[in-house]
């Protein structure tokens, strides 16, 4: 509700969730007190579909014009997904345009004690084991563990450091921006970040010298003489193939 109310009036917003299915909470709106009900209405459910949640959400985006961007709450830990993968849904993230800012949990963080759902979950091991960010990292199937479908995150540090690559290469890919909430007492700072950054960007277009269509990935290194100025972009596109 805090990131809604930081849009601008003109903003539509279309809220998802993802549990043992993809369900669409709210339908494109500009209507803040529509949006605000679908929020209010959200309820923890078992499982984490968030492969088909990204897929489900680039192919609505597709008839939509304009600036678009997804926001993602979650570990990143596909407990249901047998369709898409990782690393698929990212090569479609690549391409779509849309910029991905997910924001990621430790499990320990949120589910140490009381589960949202009103069950209890087992401690997890407060263990991260952080990778360099390589595409591909993650798994070609959606991990598994015991009891996966049930409202219960990933067990092993493996499975947690893959669930934060995978958003970290949504992110990357994308040109969007990753972000860590340690609590659910950091998430209005976190979206304020994210709805200011939205409001306060540049679209920079350039026709490549290179004309040919051959499905290849180009670089993109963007650069301004702007003093102390930081700039955050995506590292290039992928050239449809013929």
């Amino acid at each position: 509700m805090e990131f809604v109310r930081q849009l601008r009036p003109d903003d539509q917003v279309m809220v998802a969730t993802f549990a043992t299915r993809v369900n669409v909470e709210c339908e494109f709106s500009q209507d803040r007190n529509v949006l605000y009900d679908a929020i209010r209405g959200i309820s923890a459910g078992g499982g984490t579909r968030i492969y088909s949640a990204v897929d489900f959400a680039l192919r609505r985006f597709q008839s939509v014009d304009g600036r678009k961007a997804i926001v993602i709450f979650s570990d990143g830990i596909d407990s249901m997904g047998r369709k898409s993968t990782g690393l698929a849904t990212i090569a479609r993230a690549e391409e779509s345009g849309v910029l991905f800012y997910p924001i990621w949990y430790q499990p320990q963080t949120f589910f140490g004690g009381s589960y949202p759902g009103g069950g209890r979950s087992r401690r997890i091991p407060p263990i991260f084991m952080p990778g360099p960010r390589i595409p591909g990292r993650w798994p070609l199937t959606a991990p598994q563990w015991p009891g996966a479908g049930q409202p219960m995150p990933g067990q092993r540090s493996e499975e947690i450091r893959q669930g934060r690559e995978y958003l970290e290469g949504l992110a990357e890919a994308t040109g969007g921006r990753f972000h860590i909430s340690p609590s659910l007492g950091s998430l209005a700072n976190t979206f304020a970040l994210i709805a200011d950054e939205l409001r306060n960007q540049y679209a920079l277009r350039y026709y490549p010298t290179n004309t040919r269509r051959d499905g290849t990935y180009r670089s993109i290194r963007v650069r301004v003489t702007v003093p102390d100025a930081i700039v955050r972009a995506r590292k290039g596109y992928r050239v449809p193939k013929e």
